[in-house]
């Protein structure tokens, strides 16, 4: 990687230029690039990431193991939309993506019940999934109003939820 340097008469004497890459300095700068590389190899990926992603395929957020895992499952399906419900209008892309919102907290919401508190807790369990039902109809009808109120519903019943049992 080194590049051919050319030395500098001066005084009689060939002089090489101040900074440039030689065979002795060569190595330190070769270790150095590697290194910057490496750490920004590893930190770029994870500044680029979406902060919240539902990776559960939605087949099988039936099987889900605890409440805590349905919990961060909503949590990373929902939040990221919350705003949405407040937005001027939605686009195409924002419907399409609001469906799969309403699919995924349907079977949550479902899913939910298996770890039931209480009675209260499940009827909760149940309006999470009628609003998100609501939501994903709307979407795919590409009614924005409708998708809209029913998102700002399911904001609505998980603040209650959490307030109640969180």
């Amino acid at each position: 990687m080194a590049a051919h340097v050319r030395s500098v008469p001066r005084d009689g004497a060939f002089v090489v230029p101040r900074g440039a890459v030689t065979g002795s300095n060569a190595p330190r700068l070769f270790a150095l690039i590697l290194t910057c590389s490496a750490v920004l190899g590893a930190v770029l990926p994870c500044a680029c990431a979406p902060t919240h992603a539902a990776k559960t395929p939605l087949g099988d957020l039936a099987n889900l193991g605890s409440l805590n895992a349905v919990m961060e499952e909503q949590e990373h399906t929902a939040e990221p939309h919350f705003a949405k419900a407040s937005a001027d209008t939605l686009t195409e892309d924002d419907l399409v993506t609001l469906a799969d919102v309403g699919d995924r907290l349907v079977a949550t919401s479902a899913r939910t019940k298996a770890f039931s508190k209480d009675p209260e807790f499940d009827a909760l369990a149940d309006q999470l999934g009628g609003h998100a039902k609501a939501l994903a109809d709307a979407a795919r009808a590409k009614d924005v109003a409708a998708a809209k109120k029913a998102l700002g519903d399911v904001h609505a019943t998980c603040d209650a939820c959490h307030s109640k049992f969180h």
